[in-house]
């Protein structure tokens, strides 16, 4: 009985676990179509097509990681793992290359011990962002609007200072780029556009209370500093560019920010200034 059934276990296994990338392939883009819906035209039942759509793209994803590696665990175990190897010995290179392993100080000293290397990193960065210099001398207003022939508008003045509202902000938050590193807060943008409904009353109260009153505390202001190589032989502090991770609800408000400036600066902008590009 079970060799009479043997054809149609094929063709019912073929139907459903067949051509897995080209199904993959469908569902992702019919997950991406949905997402720009929901993007273009924010809604309960647009955001309910995503779900479904990357329910479906999770589930096919993982039966195809499954059944390749399958495929890989067989052909590692018939070459003695020889793949297995160079993977482990690729990911053990990366994370060496991760790793500050050495420093040097201002002083010429090699610093080769985690906690002085994070002492000189940390007094290294205190100074620079920290420094007073003496020669520093306070531009009043006055002094920098005469350096300025511009003025804004009346109109643009208004522009500047109304008050945001809830729109304003769920729209810099839906057309804001996924796919970004945490700040110190660990939440990332793909959290709040999935959980808007629950979350996006308070994001939009904390973004009108900096509008309203000027402050922001200062765990909201704090960021993380990532470290970029500017060449393959890092030896001081000063051969890394910092790069700065920030909170969401920063990145919110100096969206908003840069958005309301940036009808005004094609007044402010002259034709010659070829510095200035659209971007």
């Amino acid at each position: 009985m079970l060799k009479s059934l043997r054809h149609e276990l094929r063709r019912l296994n073929k139907d459903v676990y067949g051509d897995l990338p080209g199904k993959e392939k469908t569902v992702f883009e019919d997950l991406c179509s949905n997402q720009e819906a929901s993007l273009l035209c924010p809604s309960e039942e647009n955001f309910n097509f995503v779900s479904i759509a990357s329910n479906r793209w999770d589930k096919l994803a993982s039966i195809e990681e499954k059944n390749f590696l399958s495929k890989i665990t067989g052909e590692v175990t018939a070459v003695r793992r020889p793949k297995y190897k160079l993977l482990s010995h690729d990911c053990t290179w990366k994370s060496f290359k991760n790793k500050i392993q050495r420093l040097v100080n201002m002083g010429g000293e090699t610093l080769v011990e985690p906690g002085d290397i994070k002492l000189e990193a940390s007094n290294y960065y205190h100074d620079f962002l920290q420094a007073k210099h003496t020669n520093y001398e306070e531009a009043l207003g006055v002094y920098i609007a005469s350096l300025v022939d511009c003025r804004c508008s009346e109109s643009d003045e208004h522009e500047l200072v109304e008050p945001v509202i809830a729109e304003e902000v769920q729209k810099v938050v839906h057309y804001m780029p996924t796919n970004k590193a945490s700040g110190p807060d660990c939440y990332i943008m793909e959290f709040y556009k999935k959980t808007w409904f629950v979350v996006g009353r308070n994001l939009v109260v904390a973004v009108q209370s900096f509008f309203a009153f000027g402050l922001l505390l200062k765990s909201i202001n704090s960021t993380h500093l990532t470290l970029a190589p500017k060449t393959t032989t890092t030896t001081m502090m000063s051969d890394f560019c910092p790069i700065t991770c920030c909170n969401l609800l920063y990145k919110v408000i100096s969206n908003i920010i840069a958005n309301r400036l940036k009808a005004t600066l094609h007044a402010a902008i002259a034709l010659n200034k070829c510095a200035f590009i659209n971007g």
